[in-house]
């Protein structure tokens, strides 16, 4: 990890600006000239007026729009070579409902996140010999079959075993090639389980979103009859990774899941297809984030007063990089990447705690609920509702799911 986040971020634009030259977005975009720019501030400036601030759905549909045949599906903009990079990238992966580029590169800092997590638990004292289990919901590529494509969509942990070493692959389960292409939800489930049983005693850190780990605990109860517990298949656990920006409403029920098992750490890693990874470097203290700074990912801070409720940003919103931003203050993440995106916005809200070392609280989405201009974010909804549950302790009640609002004209409800 770089000492200076500031100086790691720099170079890591100017690798991506390298890499991407010759692209026919770069050209578009006019990035050429910024190449010999030495002042790493001019470079920015210039960057921030040639590269818009969007959403992944906008960024695909304006790759869309340059291309002459018109009427393409976004997974089919990225079949086109030297569009976002000098090739093609190795795969989509969908974050959101939308097919992202991901090149090895974003695989590799995840690989590397990983062995650097194992080897700092095993510094403060949480020693791990045994195996990682990723209990994850099914991925796209698993049930449509796209592997046909030069761009083929796939699963982000599908690409991930492809990239493991021989040996590390036995060390990190499930195997993706053994788990269904088709059914429900409750029949992926299944096939974890059938896998859990087979490698949950040698398992010692589970890598899981909260919910997901929920919903799984109740199928394997209902499947049983009765409450089964986390340790009947995991009785060696010690690390409990979870993706996720916050855990208050979660917290209640995964201490029923997790009862016997004291000895386990519950910490925090992030981690999606947009190539973003940060992860809790202390395991005794929650929602304080380190960032990989030096991989293959830009980031772009949006100072959240630059949006307005519906989370849209305001006309002359401000874009800051890491060596611009303040502590204590709050900002939406944009990123560019060394697999083809270019100003993508996340949608999550940070907190900047600490600027050396360079670190963040994650506070969630950045939609609010504002029908009738409550103003109310949902990691206010988080923290209240974990509030709440935390009061009924003991009472053997708490509250599992939340609904933030309703989308009238969708006619769908919006969960936390």
């Amino acid at each position: 990890m770089a000492d200076s986040a500031a100086q790691a971020q720099q170079a890591v634009l100017r690798k991506i600006l390298k890499a991407r030259a010759g692209c026919s977005l770069f050209r578009q975009l006019g990035l050429q000239r910024l190449a010999g720019f030495k002042d790493f501030d001019t470079l920015y400036a210039g960057f921030s007026r040639a590269v818009p601030v969007q959403g992944a759905r906008v960024f695909l549909d304006s790759l869309a729009k340059m291309q002459p045949q018109g009427g393409l599906t976004p997974l089919q903009v990225l079949q086109s070579p030297n569009l976002l990079l000098r090739d093609k990238p190795l795969a989509a992966c969908l974050w959101k409902g939308v097919p992202l580029p991901v090149q090895r590169d974003a695989l590799r800092d995840h690989l590397v996140v990983e062995r650097y997590l194992k080897r700092l638990l095993g510094m403060q004292g949480v020693k791990l010999s045994g195996k990682v289990f990723y209990l994850f919901e099914q991925e796209a590529s698993l049930s449509e079959g796209g592997e046909t494509m030069a761009v083929p969509l796939a699963g982000w942990h599908q690409l991930l075993e492809g990239q493991r070493w021989f040996w590390e692959r036995e060390r990190v389960k499930p195997a993706t090639k053994g788990l269904p292409r088709s059914g429900s939800r409750w029949q992926w489930f299944n096939a974890m389980l059938d896998q859990l049983r087979l490698a949950g005693g040698e398992v010692d850190m589970l890598v899981t979103h909260p919910k997901t780990l929920i919903d799984f605990g109740l199928y394997v109860s209902q499947q049983a009859g009765r409450y089964v517990p986390l340790r009947e298949f995991l009785p060696h656990l010690r690390v409990l990774a979870l993706n996720h920006y916050d855990i208050g409403v979660q917290r209640m029920e995964l201490g029923y899941l997790l009862s016997g098992l004291p000895q386990v750490r519950w910490v925090q890693w992030l981690y999606n297809p947009t190539g973003l990874q940060a992860w809790q470097g202390d395991v005794n203290i929650r929602q304080r984030l380190d960032m990989l700074v030096d991989g293959q990912v830009f980031y772009e801070f949006i100072p959240v007063e630059d949006m307005d409720l519906a989370g849209r940003f305001a006309r002359s919103f401000r874009r800051l990089h890491t060596g611009q931003v303040e502590a204590g203050r709050e900002y939406v993440l944009a990123v560019s990447s060394l697999s083809g995106l270019l100003g993508v916005a996340s949608g999550m809200v940070v907190k900047v705690v600490s600027l050396d070392p360079f670190q963040i609280v994650a506070k969630g989405p950045v939609g609010q609920l504002h029908g009738l201009n409550e103003g109310l974010r949902e990691d206010m909804v988080v923290e209240a509702i974990g509030n709440i549950n935390s009061a009924l302790s003991g009472q053997g009640v708490f509250v599992r799911e939340v609904l933030m609002g309703h989308l009238v004209a969708e006619r769908a409800p919006v969960w936390v």
